[in-house]
């Protein structure tokens, strides 16, 4: 009898070492996949970036020298990696205003001021919806609240909005020349 506690005792012992070495393992492997790699970038690799800006957008690359066109907003190119580090680094507004929008998930990732940034941002559909869809004071708040270079897009939108009728309310189109100092009123015959 006590042979077969002996034994029991010994199976038990040995089961849980064996248990503890699975959860060991297992928690190693959740480590590894944690700590994924950083992605290396060669420097002259492109990186898709898109216009948030209405109208053309010239940005000079500050390594390369290369100059990277849009030709409107949601317009997308590849910007050279060195050429946007470079931006980063010098906290160029090209990128930090943005003018435009990097489309790489894993370089925004490690930039914790670019990922900051990106989602407080709107994309370019939302910013129109800011203008159509909210109330008066709502769309001022919003406008008010958002980086300096997503101001400029609504602006910019808002323009082409009025001049080809698409935005009529009285209210808001008196709230955008307020917020940017503008007369787009006067595109729309009214006047104070």
């Amino acid at each position: 009898m006590a042979t077969a506690t002996k034994n029991s005792k010994a199976t038990t012992s040995a089961t849980a070492a064996s248990s503890a070495e699975n959860t060991a393992e297992v928690k190693a492997e959740i480590k590894t996949e944690v700590k994924k790699e950083k992605r290396k970038y060669e420097q002259s690799e492109g990186i898709l970036c898109k216009s948030i800006t209405s109208g053309g957008l010239y940005m000079p690359g500050l390594k390369s020298n290369i100059l990277y066109t849009w030709i409107d907003s949601g317009d997308q190119i590849e910007v050279e990696y060195q050429d946007l580090l470079a931006a980063i680094r010098s906290n160029n507004s090209y990128v930090m205003r943005p003018f435009f929008v990097i489309e790489d998930e894993e370089f925004v990732s490690q930039f914790p001021q670019l990922k900051k940034l990106y989602d407080k941002l709107y994309s370019v559909g939302e910013l129109k919806d800011v203008i159509t869809d909210l109330s008066p004071a709502d769309m001022k708040a919003t406008i008010l609240s958002l980086p300096q270079g997503a101001q400029d897009s609504i602006k910019h939108i808002a323009s082409k909005m009025v001049s080809d009728g698409t935005l009529d309310s009285v209210r808001k189109i008196k709230i955008l020349d307020e917020i940017f100092d503008t007369e787009m009123s006067v595109m729309t015959g009214l006047f104070d």
